[in-house]
């Protein structure tokens, strides 16, 4: 099986690390930038990096690629992928944000219909932390509230992933912000030309769940509540991993979880990704469709503040 990866960057290059092992996997890898082969090589040693076969570019592809993760910055996503169509690519794991404006996000489903299969990377759908949690609380017919505070990250880095996971375990088709409630502010960001936000929203679904999210510029990794009339869970998936359970029929003591929460390593769950795919033709990710409405909430109220407070002499956003 050909494995096209475009962008070894940090999250490129652990795609990689994943699938490097599996003999049947054949790895070819588009980043003509030095310091990624370099951080490649360091991370998984010289015997594999000789398995893996770079390109500079698209055009040098001349055999047929059976999938392709695209793992660029968000700016060049879109026409990475449209190109890749041409190629005859019918498979695609993606990265998120998976576009920096709603409009090109609807482009891109419109280019992708009927002629490609492509998912979205949200780990944490894979973690057996969550599976656990949306199997208890499907147990009950009660809507959740959720609470995620996080520091350090930004909203659009960090909190699609945190929504994703909402939208996976309440099984929501529909989100709705409470407006009044909405409090943004731009931070910048490591990488040069782009940006994110700190601020807090409340969001609610058609199913009556809501999800409170608090992000601001401290230093402290995500921390995951959901309260129900009858259940109370806490976790952190993040270096100090925890996870713990309070019920009412136990006078609300918290004890840990049977499961484990552990990090959402990429190095860990592409493999397992690209084997459901193969064995089942489908995974836990959502595809590129499930996905909109979560992209469209974020999208459409960081533009809004973008364009009202920043600039508005273009509409896109230059988040990645």
């Amino acid at each position: 099986m050909n494995i096209l990866i475009v962008g070894a960057g940090n999250i490129g290059s652990r795609h990689i690390q994943s699938l490097i092992s599996i003999s049947e996997f054949s790895l070819f890898v588009i980043d003509p930038t030095l310091s990624s082969r370099e951080n490649i090589l360091s991370i998984i040693g010289e015997h594999n990096y000789k398995k893996v076969t770079f390109l500079d570019n698209i055009n040098q592809i001349n055999l047929k690629i059976d999938f392709a993760i695209v793992s660029t910055d968000a700016s060049p996503r879109k026409k990475i992928i449209i190109e890749l169509l041409k190629f005859g690519v019918k498979n695609f794991l993606i990265e998120k944000i998976v576009c920096q404006s709603t409009s090109d996000y609807l482009e891109l489903l419109d280019e992708t219909n009927n002629k490609a299969n492509v998912w979205v990377n949200f780990p944490r759908r894979y973690m057996p932390i969550y599976d656990h949690l949306k199997k208890s609380l499907k147990k009950d017919d009660e809507p959740i509230r959720m609470l995620v505070d996080a520091g350090n990250l930004g909203i659009a880095c960090g909190a699609i992933h945190q929504i994703d996971l909402f939208q996976y375990l309440t099984d929501a088709v529909e989100f709705k912000i409470q407006e009044e409630f909405l409090k943004l502010k731009v931070i910048e960001t490591k990488r040069k030309n782009y940006i994110d936000f700190a601020g807090n929203f409340i969001i609610e679904t058609d199913n009556n769940s809501s999800l409170t999210l608090n992000f601001t510029e401290d230093e402290f990794w995500p921390l995951l509540e959901i309260y129900r009339n009858s259940k109370r869970y806490v976790i952190i998936d993040s270096d100090n991993c925890f996870s713990k359970t309070a019920l009412k029929s136990d006078m609300w003591q918290w004890k840990e979880n049977r499961i484990k929460a552990e990090q959402p390593l990429v190095s860990r769950i592409t493999v397992k990704i690209i084997n459901d795919i193969i064995n089942n033709g489908d995974c836990k990710m959502p595809t590129l469709a499930d996905s909109f409405i979560t992209h469209k909430l974020i999208l459409d109220v960081l533009l809004d503040y973008y364009n009202k407070n920043i600039d508005n002499s273009k509409n896109i956003l230059p988040i990645t």
